[in-house]
């Protein structure tokens, strides 16, 4: 990375803060991971490669959901989509209408205990507790 931006080279310097987000991620430093992306998708927003900026922010939207910033991750994954949709890669603006989707819709609750099952269980632990009381050493 230091190369690239000594020769000017800014697409490459911007890839390699993308991968270096990707390690980083991978190592599950988020927080670094996120900078490195960060980064990345600044200096992309100046260029003309598309694809590329729109991965940044699905990598982005990536580490965000990671780290329950809903709200972030949502403004991530809808840029990515966006430059997704400008470029035609329907598999990939698919991916992040998936990825939002997930984001929107609240985590399904477990279903509650009928009286009945919470009685049951009850009953199990104080039988649970009598045995540990009379027989103290045979678990």
């Amino acid at each position: 990375m230091v190369i690239q931006r000594e020769i000017g080279d800014r697409s490459g310097e911007a890839i390699c803060l993308n991968n270096l987000g990707e390690v980083y991620y991978s190592l599950e430093d988020h927080r670094t991971a996120i900078e490195f992306y960060q980064q990345a998708i600044a200096i992309k927003q100046d260029m003309e490669n598309l694809q590329s900026l729109a991965i940044s922010w699905e990598n982005l939207g990536k580490v965000l959901t990671k780290l329950k910033r809903i709200p972030d991750a949502l403004s991530a994954y809808r840029n990515a989509r966006q430059f997704f949709q400008e470029i035609h890669l329907d598999q990939k603006v698919q991916d992040c209408d998936t990825a939002i989707q997930e984001l929107e819709t609240p985590p399904a609750s477990p279903p509650s205990l009928t009286l009945r099952q919470k009685i049951q269980r009850l009953l199990q632990k104080i039988k649970t507790f009598i045995h540990n009381l009379i027989f103290p050493n045979k678990n």
